[in-house]
């Protein structure tokens, strides 16, 4: 399989986006690079949102 130049640009900017959005690293006592506010139970149900073109997935609580 070959993969352009702008397909793979493509596939990074997305995975630095998931990265600096979404990933909660240890060394950031689990906070992600770019802070995001913890949304309460009763704010709606959670739902599985798909990223870096389904290869990683994050979760967050909307309203019903």
């Amino acid at each position: 399989m070959s993969v352009s130049d702008n397909h793979l640009r493509l596939l990074l900017a997305s995975y630095f986006q998931y990265y600096h959005r979404w990933r909660t690293p240890l060394s950031l006592a689990m906070d992600c690079p770019d802070p995001r506010p913890v949304l309460p139970p009763e704010r709606g149900s959670v739902v599985e949102i798909p990223k870096v073109v389904g290869l990683h997935h994050h979760y967050e609580r909307l309203a019903a």
